[in-house]
């Protein structure tokens, strides 16, 4: 009774943060972008705004996580660091993925005053300097590590098919550098092995994401362990083993027992979906006799909706 107390608290902190502190965050950032630059350059759309919303959403329940392993909540100046790096991720996925822009190109246009990549530079240097002003370079270096990361990303989009290795290792690296960034901007210092612990976490994350994402993975052909997979139970099991390594990883930190505890127990509201997920995407594979055959699945069988009572129930049940 007393898990299934705390679990429920979770989910509703969780809502809490969800409908009224996150809004409000987003609020702040794209109001400074739109009074800087939304007279001079019509970019701003509803799309990006979407987006920037989503991924201000998705840091906040990350950086979560960390705050509570930590013992203390976020300071003025972390709050304001988060929001810049929540606001610019999109901004360089849509440079990398959508115009497969290099990552020393944009860091070349970065740092001139030319905008001739693409519209969105002038918006992507006011956050990338805000971002760094109060930052380590330990901070510097490792974003501009992700951006070199997010360039391997391109060959997910190739026509060659990838092995399975490949894609493994471009899922860790890109997952991990990307929550590891979320920790490194935070000020307190690294732990033992918190690194490695992270980066497996955000590998569990990456799994998730593309879990989620696999009928748009698909149709934009875009190469994950998922959209390449003949059979789905490797897959799985490899997401198992990864949380497992998540579970003992973070309990062998160096922090107190208890708020080690409290930081999985909220990370449970995330896997928790993806195990929801993992049903529907083996019900696929079942309906085509243990093969699973990507092509052959409507929209609907592929995309998982965790909006619904149901989904949100079993959710809950897992967590």
């Amino acid at each position: 009774m007393k898990k299934f107390l705390y679990i429920f608290f979770i989910y509703i902190s969780s809502a809490c943060r969800f409908f009224f502190v996150t809004p409000r965050n987003s609020k702040k950032i794209i109001d400074e972008l739109n009074s800087l630059f939304l007279t001079k350059t019509k970019w701003l759309d509803k799309s990006i705004v979407k987006r920037i919303k989503l991924y201000i959403t998705i840091s906040d329940f990350i950086t979560n996580w960390f705050f509570t392993i930590r013992g203390f909540k976020a300071t003025h100046k972390e709050k304001q660091r988060l929001l810049y790096l929540a606001a610019i991720m999109p901004l360089f996925d849509d440079l990398t993925d959508s115009l497969e822009i290099p990552s020393k190109d944009i860091i070349k246009d970065l740092k001139s005053t030319n905008n001739t990549l693409h519209p969105t530079i002038p918006v992507i240097r006011f956050l990338y300097f805000k971002l760094i002003e109060n930052c380590s370079e330990h901070f510097i270096f490792t974003f501009h590590r992700a951006l070199e990361v997010q360039d391997k990303s391109i060959s997910q989009l190739q026509e060659k098919k990838l092995s399975t290795k490949d894609l493994k290792d471009i899922t860790y690296e890109k997952g991990g550098i990307s929550i590891f960034l979320f920790r490194l901007i935070l000020d307190h210092p690294l732990r033992k092995n918190e690194k490695k612990s992270i980066y497996e976490l955000g590998y569990l994350i990456q799994l998730i994401n593309d879990m989620f994402d696999i009928h748009k993975d698909y149709h934009n052909k875009q190469q994950t362990l998922f959209t390449n997979a003949t059979f789905l139970r490797p897959c799985f099991n490899e997401y198992n083993n990864t949380l497992d390594n998540v579970i003992t990883n973070f309990i062998s930190l160096d922090y107190d027992h208890s708020n080690s505890i409290k930081a999985l127990s909220k990370i449970s509201t995330i896997t928790s979906r993806a195990q929801v997920c993992m049903e529907q995407l083996l019900a696929c594979e079942k309906s085509t006799h243990g093969t699973f055959k990507i092509e052959s699945y409507e929209r609907k069988q592929l995309i998982c909706d965790m909006d619904t009572i149901k989904n949100i129930f079993k959710s809950y049940k897992f967590s």
